[in-house]
């Protein structure tokens, strides 16, 4: 089905990972270490005001698959998911630096991402992970 939506999805990726090859990156790494499922955090924070949350310190390290993304030019809320659950992440240009921040702005929903960062609940109430790295 050269003409259907599938082909042109296909394309549209295989074209995106050509250009990242040329570009000097991996699409495909395989380095990042998960130390914590997102239920962790989330059991680890139960409870707790967000001063609390912040005061912790704690620094976690998760992956899964990124199930949405909203952009804010210098910024992101995304939703990732692995299989203890589902957290939000907040991605900062100034936090994790130009070039990772590059890169992020490639990425897709369904992409497999991996983010360590330090746990805090935002305005609507929602526990996310600041992230320090993305990869």
């Amino acid at each position: 089905m050269e003409g259907s939506d599938d082909s042109k999805v296909y394309r549209q990726l295989r074209k995106k990972v050509e250009e990242m090859r040329q570009g000097g990156v991996n699409p495909y790494p395989n380095s990042f270490k998960r130390e914590h499922l997102t239920e962790r955090v989330h059991r680890d924070m139960a409870g707790k005001s967000a001063e609390e949350v912040e005061g912790t310190g704690t620094t976690y390290t998760v992956a899964g698959r990124l199930m949405a993304i909203r952009n804010f030019g210098k910024a992101a809320f995304c939703h990732i998911e692995d299989s203890s659950g589902r957290i939000q992440i907040f991605v900062q240009k100034d936090q994790i630096g130009e070039e990772s921040f590059a890169l992020f702005r490639q990425w897709d929903v369904g992409d497999i991402v991996g983010v360590t960062g330090k746990a805090f609940i935002t305005r609507t109430g929602e526990l996310t992970l600041q992230c320090q790295t993305i990869e």
